[in-house]
């Protein structure tokens, strides 16, 4: 989803076997449903491969239309600032989202974009260092002194949808543990006992990371909650996860509660 335009789209699939892409606001069909297989890599791009023996297309969707439409695609990125980086035959393009049009120089607008993080481009929150310690600021004012050893803000719009909710809040590192913050008051809502890498998708609230017994452990930004998993690797996705361990794969609702489980032969 790109839910920085008005419309979003996503893949959906019968059986595994026949894929098609909707419109999710109208449930219009922008791809009609084929055997050709679609993966979704969000902010409106999708790989759609018609055949083993034929090469996967890359495409992007606007306005109910495919605009952009590669295949042998060595390199892709997206920008928010409203373009599409790819790399074809050894060169970087830059396709304009609004213009329809490719440009083979860089623009001068992403060099702005990429100096600064999206959150804090949207937010207007700027991450400072003092002595090695890191707060934050907007417009001169202290939002977070600095007092941190390292700070991680949310994927803007993860932070986007939990700020509707409520949660003001940012991740950062203090006395080798990993705290969850309010920006709003400075109060820490949540302590991980882990310096490790805690992995966040744009699209959910769930967020994770594996502790010092490789046990998988799952926190809920909405609710607060936080549960340890005996699972081997983790799918996260916008209403449920699901874990994997061994042949069997469980799915779980973000309350945490079993929903459906499957063994492969």
């Amino acid at each position: 989803v790109d839910e920085n335009q008005e419309d979003i789209y996503c893949s959906v699939s019968v059986d595994n076997q026949y894929y098609s892409i909707i419109n999710c606001n109208t449930g219009k069909e922008i791809v009609k449903m084929s055997g050709s297989i679609i993966s979704t890599m969000g902010n409106n791009l999708f790989y759609i491969q018609e055949s083993s023996d034929k090469p996967i297309r890359t495409v992007y969707i606007k306005n109910d239309k495919i605009v952009f439409d590669k295949t042998k695609i060595d390199n892709i990125n997206y920008y928010v600032a409203g373009y599409i980086e790819y790399e074809e035959n050894d060169q970087y393009l830059y396709y304009d989202i609004k213009k329809n049009k490719t440009l083979k120089e860089r623009p001068e607008s992403l060099y702005n974009t990429i100096s600064l993080s999206e959150w804090e481009d949207k937010t207007g929150n700027k991450k400072i260092s003092c002595t090695k310690e890191y707060g934050i600021i907007s417009n001169k004012k202290v939002v977070l002194p600095c007092e941190y050893d390292k700070i991680t803000f949310l994927p803007y719009q993860l932070y986007k949808y939990i700020s509707s909710k409520g949660k003001n809040y940012t991740l950062v590192q203090q006395n080798d543990k990993t705290k969850v913050v309010n920006l709003d008051n400075r109060k820490v809502v949540h302590t991980f006992d882990t310096l490790a890498t805690i992995n966040m998708l744009s699209s959910s609230p769930i967020i994770y990371y594996y502790d010092d017994d490789n046990k998988l452990v799952l926190y809920n930004l909405l609710t607060n909650k936080e549960k340890t998993f005996d699972a081997e690797t983790v799918d996260v996705y916008g209403n449920h996860f699901k874990l994997h361990k061994g042949k069997t794969t469980t799915y779980y609702n973000l309350k945490f509660q079993k929903i459906y489980e499957t063994k492969e032969a």
